[in-house]
């Protein structure tokens, strides 16, 4: 039977390569053997291994958000399974195309209190975008439905809203052996015209979102009135191109989120720093219209100043799925982010356009925030500014949650070079952080800078054993205050004792002991100057490394409080 299952195993593994998988993500057990065995012998497979399974789910999250094609993660029975949990949230929440190949063990196991046995299929509940339960290898079981089902499964990851499916196949030992019997040829036999082939058994269309409406009406409608443009999320440069093209078409400012590619673009519609300027002069949001393009954003204000002022609010996104937790939507658009911003900039009026106040308002926030951050002690908003100017061309930023999200969105520069950018913004969690920027460098096939708070890197500290094995190095830059620092930033930081001992949570590790024990380089830089050169020659090295820059508790509190008063005593303007 073994030789059985191998064969099995492999015409998976097979069928998904032909529909354009080409990384795997292995966690190794005992159960999974057939498929380990049929990804291990196949010339066309870049596979990485990982001992966490929570650290494997996010390593095949990091790679399919950098390139857009769905990853595989393949573990044995059991609570290994359940690991992955995170992970596959995430990419449900992000339309992230993930792949979850999972090894179970037979039904005469299943409900008998069997080790590592437990209801696997749909185990992850409404957070996969498809499921299939595979039965034991049977030669009753025609090879047709192995191909169909893989293809399906891929279709579903891929297809909008795309996401994780799960495919849960069930094997009986022996695991291994060489016994030869004559119905696998038979079997085989069965898919002849697909053995002779490259292509899947079953090919799919997948149909392009583009904009079906006439956007005349809404033309008409905005082209007079003042408005903004926010936009999350964005994946695509051509979804960029489009954008810039409505904002001139309209006149109207930009507030683009990290994670949207355009915060770094020296344009003069773009508002950088955005949530900081409505924070400080929430009078002057006033737009008739809002046009919201893509995921939803990350400042909470803004959310609340919709909800409380309540614009027409246009949302665009490629998919159908709710995001509008303020619950104001008025027009909902489904569609491509570039057809969209295409069709409706053709039907403007180019001589409508109209600049908005707000632009200059926003400079001097600006010009406040540049101030403030540039000081001679190094901090965790310096550190941001520092990364966010050297960062080499061409390399890849994934941002941790909590402070590191929130501080490049407010503090990254213009530049004239691009460098993707990433976050796990879904369920925005501090999961799986040091292995989804290991995963985004080997998608994005470059060096990654991931910035990190010291809670989230200790959260997934046993990825670092990735780094020696991975092609595309990763450099580190850890802003430690010994905390939950974000919480300091919260109400909940006047209740002193409940604060120190509930949220602040100090974790007094020593990051140094750590990268020794993983062979990574570290650096502890004690100045803004000695920060830069050794972020600089660490990106220049092209070897993974881990820079920890130390700070107190309350650094970015006092940097937030520095930067109020400076607004209110020199940037204020009259409404």
């Amino acid at each position: 039977m073994s030789h059985f299952q191998q064969t099995w195993a492999s015409i998976i593994i097979e069928e998904l390569i032909r529909c354009g998988v080409e990384a795997f993500c292995i966690a190794p057990g005992s159960r999974s053997t057939p498929l380990t065995l049929a990804v291990s012998q196949h010339p066309q497979v870049h596979s990485t291994v990982h001992y966490d399974e929570r650290g494997c789910g996010f390593v095949a999250l990091g790679y399919a958000r950098a390139t857009g094609k769905p990853s595989v993660i393949i573990t044995t029975s059991g609570t290994a399974v359940a690991n992955l949990f995170p992970a596959v949230i995430e990419a449900y929440q992000s339309q992230v195309p993930l792949i979850v190949l999972t090894a179970d063990r037979p039904p005469e196991y299943q409900e008998t209190g069997a080790n590592q046995s437990i209801p696997q299929h749909q185990l992850f509940g409404a957070f996969t975008r498809w499921c299939a339960a595979v039965p034991c290898p049977d030669f009753h079981v025609k090879p047709a439905v192995l191909l169909t089902t893989v293809d399906q499964a891929v279709f579903k990851a891929i297809h909008l809203p795309g996401g994780p499916v799960h495919i849960n196949c069930m094997f009986r030992e022996p695991f291994i052996g060489q016994e030869k019997d004559h119905r696998v040829g038979v079997w085989r036999g069965g898919v002849k015209e697909w053995k002779t082939s490259a292509k899947p058994f079953t090919e799919y269309s997948v149909p392009e979102i583009s904009c079906q409406l006439d956007l005349s009406e809404l033309a008409n409608n905005v082209k007079e009135k003042q408005g903004i443009i926010l936009v999350g999320e964005i994946r695509d440069s051509e979804d960029r191109k489009g954008i810039l093209e409505l904002a001139e078409g309209l006149g109207w400012p930009i507030y683009p989120s990290i994670t949207s590619g355009l915060c770094s673009k020296d344009h003069p519609l773009v508002v950088q720093s955005y949530d900081a300027f409505v924070t400080h002069y929430p009078e002057l949001f006033n737009p008739e219209v809002v046009i919201q393009l893509g995921a939803h954003i990350i400042s909470k204000k803004i959310d609340t100043l919709i909800s409380e002022k309540q614009p027409y609010l246009v949302q665009v996104m490629p998919h159908g799925n709710r995001q509008d937790p303020s619950h104001s939507a008025s027009f909902r658009v489904t569609s491509s982010i570039k057809s969209f911003c295409d069709t409706l900039t053709l039907q403007l009026d180019a001589s409508s356009k109209k600049m908005p106040d707000i632009l200059e308002a926003a400079k001097k926030v600006r010009q406040s925030i540049d101030k403030c951050v540039n000081q001679d002690t190094l901090t965790e908003p310096l550190a941001t500014r520092i990364v966010s100017r050297t960062i080499p061309e061409g390399h890849g930023l994934f941002l941790a949650n909590s402070l590191p999200v929130r501080l490049m969105e407010l503090l990254s520069v213009s530049r004239s070079g691009e460098v993707a950018i990433a976050a796990n913004r879904g369920a925005s969690g501090i999961d799986g952080t040091i292995a989804s920027a290991v995963g985004y460098a080997l998608g994005k096939q470059s060096q990654v800078t991931c910035l990190i708070g010291d809670l989230s890197f200790c959260h997934d500290m046993n990825s670092l054993s990735l780094l020696k094995a991975a092609r595309y190095p990763v450099v580190f830059v850890v802003l430690n205050n010994n905390g939950g620092g974000i919480f300091s930033l919260l109400p909940i930081v006047e209740e002193k004792k409940v604060y120190q001992r509930f949220f602040q949570v100090g974790q007094d590790m020593d990051f140094q002991s750590a990268a020794s024990q993983f062979g990574v380089s570290y650096y502890q830089p004690k100045g803004p100057d000695a920060f830069e050169e050794v972020y600089k020659e660490s990106c220049h090295l092209g070897e993974s490394a881990i820079i920890e820059v130390q700070v107190p508790h309350d650094s970015t509190q006092q940097f937030y409080h520095q930067l109020a008063d400076h607004i209110r005593h020199h940037s204020k303007v009259q409404s």
